[in-house]
């Protein structure tokens, strides 16, 4: 799967010579898990042993995380470590149920890279939440008075292409852990909301520098892979390095070097960077006030500090959509209309028994561009489309359908759990609700086409770049129709919304009863299919699920 010396750094300790098998069936199950997510990782692992480790003083200058010193937990109480469940409840050792690294993002959420929790490559599916457990409190895993905090969900960003890996197309190798519990640790500063020290600023620095934090391995040999893992925190100082120069490295193993990403390492010279251990932790900067500002997330290298080839790090900056989603219930409606006689209310349910749910509606034009929602809901008021629904209320924005023809997609953030329904009320038809749309990267619909019905698809780019989504049309059987697929680009945020026969002109959908199938080339969207008639009541939202191939 990866080419020789190409490696996440992801990777748990080599375990005591332990016969898993001899384990109880629970634990044989757990095993067998385990070992399918290594090879899903495809990791190198070094034979290192707990009798190899040593660790230096604080402050010592003897080489260390690759080419590092011990990192006080009070520098760097941000900084968490994921451990493997199974590992950790065999040996009942952090030390060698430590896999990844992480940050603390707020109270309730953790963030790390992608590959460390993906369970499934194939389907790109996260890793069950009890597979993963959080180390806080302490630089050290052998600490007895650290915490080990449980997982209650995981959430990957779900752009990488399904069937490869994430170091093939690292674009999406950044997630989110939701902890059972909330962590009392101080939240690390994120890159994107500061001017100073941010990653441009660099730009102007003629040797800019910043500093990677992890307890992965300390040494890297060609043949035998990583070893000398530390049971201390550690942290080193790396070169940043132009991307353009980053892809002409890599481009000599045929890895591509995305604007998403972020390289640092000492270039001709090598000896300082990231190793297996290191993956999901942070690339920080100062932030020019005595702290630090994660600017990037552990990612992958060829071998490690290699002085041909940096360390990549997936650039944060990038991914500001998915980051601001944290914490908040978010209702997608892939299609709003309204004007010359259609109108759209948007029906909003607080499913809290005891919180107000606080939030707003936010409107976008097919291209996604924002619309001001004082021009869309006759309430006209500054604050038309924000709310504040008391527990087990609701509320219901309306639009007019004497307004000028308007269309495009809707989004509804709240702090507390909410249920939503887009009404569509269309004169001389009739009255369809549609739910929320579900997120997916693949969905399928039915769809038909006769002479009075009709089947009208909306398909929402959610994420902040440009896609291109793939439209294939089957018939009742699950057999592809003659020239029934269509390719369409979708710019940020946007959306295409047409009848099946105008995605599709040159098939014959004479009488058509059948499917249509939408992928997207990354990321995730949000659908919505409606069937029109000519007649009263000829008017009903149809189900829109999402496939997994």
């Amino acid at each position: 799967m990866y080419k020789k010396g190409l490696i996440n750094f992801g990777s748990p300790k080599p375990p005591n010579p332990i016969s898993r098998l001899a384990a109880t069936e629970s634990v044989r199950s757990l095993a067998a898990r385990f070992i399918l997510w290594s090879c899903v990782l495809a990791l190198t692992v070094g034979a290192a042993s707990a009798g190899r480790v040593e660790e230096n003083p604080s402050g010592s200058d003897v080489p260390l995380i690759v080419g590092g010193i011990v990192a006080k937990h009070e520098d760097f109480p941000f900084v968490v470590g994921l451990l493997d469940a199974f590992f950790l409840e065999v040996f009942e050792d952090p030390f060698l149920a430590q896999f990844c690294g992480g940050t603390v993002l707020s109270p309730d959420w953790i963030l790390t890279a992608a590959h460390c929790v993906i369970f499934d490559l194939e389907k790109n599916l996260p890793a069950p939440p009890a597979f993963v457990k959080i180390f806080t409190g302490s630089n050290n895993l052998k600490d007895e008075s650290a915490q080990i905090l449980d997982v209650a969900a995981i959430r990957i960003f779900e752009t990488t292409q399904v069937g490869r890996s994430p170091v093939d197309s690292s674009f999406g190798d950044i997630a989110l852990l939701r902890l059972a519990e909330p962590t009392d640790l101080p939240p690390v500063k994120l890159e994107f909301p500061f001017a100073v020290g941010s990653l441009e600023a660099l730009g102007e620095d003629p040797d800019p520098q910043a500093t990677v934090v992890g307890w992965g391995a300390r040494m890297f040999d060609e043949n035998e892979g990583p070893g000398d893992f530390a049971t201390l925190l550690h942290r080193v100082a790396v070169p940043i390095v132009p991307n353009d120069a980053c892809a002409a490295a890599y481009d000599t193993v045929g890895v591509e070097i995305l604007p998403s990403h972020i390289c640092a390492g000492a270039l001709t010279q090598g000896g300082v960077g990231t190793c297996n251990g290191d993956s999901g932790g942070p690339i920080l900067i100062s932030d020019g006030n005595n702290g630090w500002v994660q600017i990037g997330i552990t990612s992958f290298g060829f071998g490690c500090a290699n002085p041909d080839f940096p360390g990549v790090y997936t650039r944060i900056a990038s991914f500001r959509d998915f980051l601001e989603r944290v914490g908040l219930e978010i209702l997608e409606f892939a299609q709003y209309g309204t004007g010359q006689g259609l109108q759209s209310d948007v029906v909003l349910v607080n499913r809290s028994t005891a919180e107000t749910a606080s939030g707003r509606v936010s409107v976008f034009d097919p291209d996604g561009v924002p619309i001001p929602a004082e021009g869309l809901f006759p309430a006209g008021a500054e604050d038309a489309a924000r709310f504040e629904i008391p527990p087990r209320g609701a509320m219901t924005f309306s639009t007019d359908p004497g307004a000028p023809l308007s269309t495009g997609s809707i989004r509804v953030t709240s702090d507390n759990p909410i249920s939503g329904v887009i009404r569509f009320s269309l004169a001389g038809i009739g009255t369809a609700g549609v739910g929320s749309s579900a997120l997916a990267r693949a969905v399928v619909a039915p769809a038909r086409n006769t002479a009075t019905i009709q089947t009208g698809l909306a398909v929402r780019n959610v994420n902040s770049f440009e896609i291109d989504i793939d439209m294939t049309l089957q018939n009742a059987s699950g057999q592809p129709v003659a020239n029934g697929e269509a390719t369409l680009p979708v710019p940020a945020g946007g959306r295409v919304s047409q009848f099946i026969g105008m995605y599709f002109p040159q098939a014959d959908l004479t009488d058509f009863e059948g499917t249509v199938i939408v992928r997207a080339s990354m990321g995730l969207i949000a659908a919505v299919a409606l069937e029109l008639g000519s007649g009263p009541g000829e008017f009903t939202s149809l189900p829109v699920e999402a496939i997994r191939d």
